[in-house]
């Protein structure tokens, strides 16, 4: 509800071509075991843009998103450390980070700065 929220109350002060970046991720799209409400959470997300960006043209606001892939967050760590059977997937985030395959989070802040 944030996202939603924030966007409402700065309507007022965006100006002509300003951009709303929404984060996002491929849960939002798939149902991953153990994660339900972030899933959910960022299928809400994924609406909202698409509402952003019909509901803001009229302003030209441009709304959009990104899916970053797999970042080394905090988030991963803790599913990285959760049991398999709270979260199936815990393997292969461990894997993930032994093969350093994870995106170094300046990398990423930097990308979406960008």
């Amino acid at each position: 509800m944030a996202p939603l929220f924030l966007t409402t109350k700065l309507l007022p002060q965006l100006s002509k071509k300003s951009r709303i970046l929404n984060i996002t991720s491929v849960a939002g799209q798939q149902a991953i075991p153990g994660v339900g409400a972030y899933c959910i959470s960022k299928a809400g997300l994924n609406m909202l843009t698409l509402i952003q960006q019909k509901e803001l043209q009229e302003y030209g606001v441009i709304s959009t998103r990104v899916i970053p892939g797999e970042v080394d967050t905090a988030m991963q760590e803790d599913l990285r450390d959760a049991s398999i059977i709270d979260f199936p997937l815990a393997t292969e985030f461990q894997l993930a980070k032994k093969f350093h395959a994870l995106i170094p989070p300046k990398i990423c802040a930097s990308f979406m700065s960008w």
